[in-house]
Parts: structure tokens; C-alpha cells; sequence
């Protein structure tokens, strides 16, 4: 099951969504060349924060009870972890990471089901790029990129993160439908088995 996961890992098709965080860095460094503060605050990006985790909660929710894919109730509970975070609940800040231990011991203990899900349409590969992107908002966080002499990095390391972050919540509501994208190959073996139909 992970093979179909990966099985066209060899087309940008696949690989580009992993681009998403990195490009928001770069649009980063463009907005702060052109003196777009309004972009720059950060505010606006914490209010888009809790309004992403919200829709992406509600997107998965809504999948979840219509499909009943064991990947969308797992992000469900992801998507609540995270808008808990945002709204800045007392607590949820080390809360979160007791929430995360929780997801990966159950995703772990539920494996086998959650690779199978994965494997409708592009989901497993839009799950991997959402946990990709969150991770770089983390790098940044941590100051990894201090060590890796990223232009500017002390000035810009704030909105850096929190413009990832809300990357990764876009493409964290993106795969509440990455199910319904067409693998590649579906297209083609689809018409192949309606074909011996046709000519009966």
C-alpha cells in the first residue's frame, strides 16, 4: 500500500506541494523588498490562523462523517489541536504537544488502516506535505536557519514562521480533498476496465 502511495514520486506532480513552504519564504523576502508592511504585521497572519484551523477542522469534520476515512477523523483531531493553539486557550501551548504524543501513539496503533486511507488518491502524498510544512515552520521556530545563514534571518525569522504556519494550514484544508485528486494511472485504468464493458 505505501508503494501506490509513492508511485509517481518519480513526476513534479508530486514533489511541488512540498515547494508550497519553501515559496512562501521566498514571497517573504519579496514583500519585505517592496515595503509591503501590511503583509509583514503579524496580527493579520495569527487572525488568518485561527480562520485556516477552523475551516480545515470544519473541511475534515465534514469528510470524515461523509467517507469515513480513518486519515480524515486522524486530521480532524489534528485540526482541533492546532485551533486550540491559535485561539490561545490557556494551557495549549505545551497542551499541543500533549495532543501531538496522543495523534502519533494512535496514528502508530492504527497504522494499517491510516496507509490504506492514504492511498485514495493523493492523499498520502498531501499528508506528507502538510506534515512537511509544518515541520519547516518548526525549523524556522527553532532558529535552524540561523545556523544555515539565511539572509536576514534574526529581522525575519518571526514572520517567516508564522507565514509558513498558515501555509501549512492551507494545504492541511487542501488535503481534506486530496482523496478525490486522480493518482496517476486512475484516468487510464479506469476507461481499461470500462472498456470489456463497453463491447458487451
Amino acid at each position: 500500500m505505501p508503494t501506490r502511495i509513492f508511485q509517481s514520486a518519480n513526476s513534479i506532480s508530486f514533489w511541488w506541494p512540498f515547494l508550497l513552504g519553501p515559496a512562501i519564504m521566498g514571497f517573504n523576502y519579496f514583500a519585505k523588498a517592496q515595503g509591503l508592511d501590511w503583509y509583514l504585521n503579524k496580527p493579520p497572519h495569527e487572525v488568518a490562523a485561527v480562520c485556516l484551523t477552523s475551516i480545515a477542522l470544519l473541511c475534515h469534520a465534514v469528510r470524515w462523517r461523509s467517507g469515513h476515512n480513518p486519515v480524515h477523523q486522524w486530521l480532524t483531531f489534528l485540526a482541533l489541536a492546532f485551533l486550540c493553539r491559535e485561539i490561545h486557550f490557556a494551557g495549549t501551548g505545551k497542551g499541543v504537544y500533549i495532543a501531538l504524543v496522543v495523534l502519533l501513539i494512535w496514528g502508530w496503533r492504527s497504522r494499517k488502516q491510516l496507509i490504506e486511507g492514504a492511498a485514495q488518491g493523493r492523499l498520502g502524498q498531501w499528508v506528507l506535505a502538510t506534515g512537511w510544512t509544518y515541520f519547516l515552520s518548526q525549523f524556522i521556530a527553532r532558529r535552524v536557519f540561523r545556523h544555515l545563514y539565511l539572509p536576514n534571518e534574526d529581522g525575519m525569522h518571526i514572520m517567516l514562521e508564522e507565514a509558513v504556519e498558515n501555509m501549512a494550514h492551507i494545504v492541511l484544508i487542501t488535503t481534506a480533498f486530496a482523496d478525490r485528486f486522480g493518482a496517476s494511472g486512475d484516468v487510464t485504468h479506469s476507461a481499461t476496465s470500462q472498456a470489456p464493458h463497453e463491447s458487451q
